[in-house]
């Protein structure tokens, strides 16, 4: 999309340990062991959440059944089709209403939210 200022290299690099920091971060917390699986990191990171003072919290609906596409990357319009991107698994496809709510990934979710 040509939105890069340096290599992507080094910005994977930046991403790999801002992440690595959070994850060491939520295993000292005991939110998650150290062998998490991706479903876990993404309920340690919502159950962070229910330690700070803020008074809501959003639950990604894509994270409830695994979506891994980026949506509304800034500075994108025609480059990128941010909005029109349908909720799909981690398979990249696509994921009914229906099945959103059946989702048992999405339920334990918001499961660890409730405790």
């Amino acid at each position: 999309l040509g939105l890069l200022t340096r290599s992507p290299a080094e910005e994977r690099a930046e991403a790999a340990a801002d992440t690595a920091e959070w994850r060491e971060l939520f295993v000292r917390l005991g939110l998650m062991g150290a062998d998490a699986s991706e479903e876990a990191e993404i309920q340690a990171v919502h159950r962070y959440l229910l330690r700070t003072p803020a008074r809501m919290i959003g639950v990604w609906l894509p994270d409830g059944v695994g979506d891994r596409r980026p949506q509304n990357l800034p500075g994108t319009w025609d480059q990128y089709p941010n909005w029109r991107l349908p909720v799909a698994d981690a398979r990249g496809r696509p994921v009914t209403l229906e099945q959103l709510t059946e989702s048992p990934r999405l339920r334990a979710l918001i499961d660890a939210l409730r405790h």
